[in-house]
């Protein structure tokens, strides 16, 4: 399975976990900027393609994390591959740090995070566990977590399954 780089989120980082505080800036009604951004992510990406929230645009991402940077908030550009291919980006020269795989519905859920705990056992009898941020370390152990979400799902098991699962390679771009 081949992964595609589709593009970025600016993600704030809460209680040491950055991957799923994206767009910190989108719910704000209170400060116009703020809100122009999120007008402008809506108009450009947001409602124009089926991306999950994911922007292909670094300018008006590095804009994004300046923005959040000088009102305080501590934010990282990540940089999320999928299977994917109606957009891929083009390679940046900034150097990026591998942060893992993960199977998404979209940037604001994430499969395994929310259903980690009940998977947990199948998983590390299979050797995969979780890294310290949360995130398998492979496509493979992500491919093994979806074929076992899947057969219990057709199984009968109630699992959220309102979106499509996206396996995710997720990298922090180093700025």
């Amino acid at each position: 399975m081949k992964l595609y780089r589709n593009g970025y989120v600016v993600s704030e980082v809460k209680d040491n976990d950055y991957t799923y505080n994206v767009w910190p800036f989108e719910d704000v009604d209170d400060d116009k900027n703020a809100m122009m951004l999120t007008e402008e992510a809506d108009n450009t990406w947001f409602l124009q393609y089926d991306m999950q929230h994911i922007v292909p645009d670094f300018k008006f991402v590095y804009k994004y994390f300046q923005y959040c940077q000088n009102n305080g908030l501590k934010s990282n550009i990540l940089l999320y591959e999928t299977t994917n291919k109606e957009i891929v980006v083009p390679e940046i020269k900034l150097p990026t740090k591998l942060l893992g795989f993960d199977c998404i519905g979209n940037v604001y859920y994430s499969y395994l995070k929310n259903e980690y705990n009940y998977f947990k056992d199948d998983l590390n009898a299979k050797g995969i566990y979780v890294n310290k941020y949360g995130l398998l370390d492979s496509l493979e152990d992500v491919l093994t977590y979806i074929s076992l979400r899947q057969k219990d799902i057709s199984s009968g098991i109630q699992l959220e399954n309102f979106w499509k699962e996206l396996p995710i390679k997720i990298s922090c771009v180093k700025l």
